[in-house]
């Protein structure tokens, strides 16, 4: 009986070992059917695949402009997804990645489609500050708690965000929280005509605010040089003011830009005259300390005028300023284009000239505003009335925005006329992380790169890509008269836009503070 039950037992066994074993079913699936991408090259995201067996993956014919990190492998496992080659920025593009066993015996197939999107800017919000009369915000800077430096010039008084006028325009300087609510504001000035133009944060959390002043021993003002002076003020954190300083020659002196320097000191740049009633006007470029002291000062230009607009330092501490000339082969002035050109120059960190190039074509071109790039050299906007001669191409009406890229040596990249029927100029630029360029201008225009516009005329903002296309173009204003004056990128991606709008609830002309994200 025992061998019997033990033969049962072995062929229990011996037919268990012999019963088929169910595989689990193929699976193969990725975790999203639709992924968006940002339209910047370097932009990433990742796909899950979810499967249990071996498999390939492969883009769509012309989706060249992806890179995946892997197109094989086993079971769950993650492919990376990377944007190669830049969009035009006008149109969306999409692809699709499939995936498909690798034992071509299996049916299976699992599809993704991955959008990119034109690029675009979205308003964040926007704000505006006054008086009862004109008052301009011509720059914001960043503070170290989060929030913002506004600076410009007021005609207001006692009204709405402005305090006490000393006389007929005033330095007009605003700190607002991260929330952009008011912490304090100062009018600063004297019986004259006095704006802060330019602003920059210290390392002691205070600030150094740079204009021009008319006044003269009065209000906040000291003694005046001459006609009009450079003038420069350090505030305290809480907008006390820490010293203030008057600098010039005997006749006008304007300052337009200002920089800030690795030791803790800045540059200046604007213009001076030379003679009274004069075109003999000069750039003038000046190193101060961190104290106000003069470190030193450079004088350059020729027989008539040449207007300094605007300086920006480059990452090896070399200086760039940007000015306009109306000279022609004269003192440090070469052979001009026209009636008016971007003079560009460039500057060691002593003030020694590296090189200096003029840019344009038969007419006026007009350069306001320089920033320094990544190559080491730098990108300027201003204004052209030329068509077709020297540097500059087809001009789209009246008067273009002129972008000139410039690299190390001063030699021209490439420039770009952007503008529609009317006309166009810019006073602000930025290089941004993605090797782009954010430009903020003005227009008239309804046509050509413009587009719709609100009013008469309206703050425009545009992003570049790296090869000067247009990515995408904003217009943004009222019924009336709006204009911009400098750009602010944070960290974040977003940025702000200062200008000046007519419509308002304030008094004749506000102050406009404008977010936006480039998305």
């Amino acid at each position: 009986m025992k061998q019997i039950s033990f033969v049962l037992v072995l062929c229990v066994a011996i037919l268990s070992c012999h019963k088929k074993v169910d595989n689990p079913a193929p699976i193969l699936d990725f975790n999203q059917t639709t992924l968006s991408l940002p339209a910047t090259p370097g932009a990433s995201a990742d796909l899950i695949v979810e499967s249990n067996i071996d498999w390939q993956v492969s883009l769509s014919s012309g989706a060249d402009w992806l890179q995946l990190n892997k197109t094989s492998g086993h079971a769950n496992d993650t492919i990376h997804i990377t944007v190669i080659k830049e969009s035009d920025g006008a149109q969306s593009r999409t692809a699709s990645i499939t995936a498909v066993p690798a034992n071509t015996s299996i049916s299976l197939q699992a599809q993704a489609t991955i959008e990119q999107k034109p690029y675009n800017a979205q308003l964040l919000s926007q704000k505006t500050l006054g008086g009862n009369g004109t008052d301009n915000i011509d720059q914001a800077v960043h503070t170290s708690d989060g929030g913002l430096l506004l600076v410009g010039k007021t005609q207001s008084n006692k009204t709405g965000d402005v305090g006490t006028n000393h006389g007929s325009t005033d330095a007009w300087i605003i700190r607002l929280n991260s929330n952009l609510d008011t912490v304090w504001t100062r009018v600063m000035g004297g019986t004259g005509y006095d704006e802060a133009h330019k602003a920059i944060a210290t390392t002691d959390g205070g600030f150094i605010v740079a204009g021009t002043t008319e006044s003269n021993n009065s209000g906040d003002v000291g003694a005046n040089h001459g006609a009009s002076d450079w003038w420069i003020i350090k505030l305290k954190s809480n907008g006390d003011t820490a010293w203030t300083s008057v600098f010039g020659r005997a006749y006008d002196d304007a300052l337009r830009g200002m920089a800030a320097t690795a030791d803790g000191g800045f540059v200046v740049a604007g213009y001076t005259v030379n003679k009274p009633s004069s075109s003999d006007v000069d750039v003038m470029v000046a190193k101060f300390n961190s104290s106000g002291n003069v470190v030193w000062q450079k004088i350059v230009g020729g027989t008539v005028e040449d207007f300094g607009r605007d300086v920006s330092v480059a990452s090896d501490g070399s200086i760039y300023v940007v000015a306009s000339t109306s000279n022609n082969n004269t003192r440090d002035v070469g052979a001009s284009h026209g009636r008016e050109d971007y003079w560009v120059i460039k500057l060691k960190d002593n003030g020694d000239p590296v090189w200096m190039k003029l840019f344009g074509g038969d007419q006026s071109d007009s350069p306001y505003a320089i920033a320094s790039t990544t190559d080491g050299g730098a990108i300027i906007t201003g204004s052209s009335t030329s068509n077709q001669s020297g540097d500059v191409g087809v001009n789209h009406g009246g008067q273009d925005l002129w972008v000139v890229k410039v690299n190390a040596n001063g030699d021209m990249g490439w420039n770009k006329l952007l503008g529609g029927s009317g006309y166009e100029a810019s006073h602000a630029v930025n290089a941004t992380p993605d090797g782009g360029y954010l430009i903020a201008g003005s227009s008239n225009s309804t046509d050509g790169d413009v587009g719709p516009t609100q009013g008469a005329d309206d703050l425009w903002v545009l992003k570049l890509n790296g090869a000067g296309q247009i990515l995408w173009s904003k217009t943004f204003g009222s019924s009336g008269y709006d204009d911009e004056s400098s750009l602010l990128l944070n960290s974040d991606g977003s940025f702000y836009v200062t200008g000046y709008t007519d419509n308002n609830p304030h008094g004749n002309g506000d102050g406009w503070l404008l977010k936006l994200k480039d998305q």
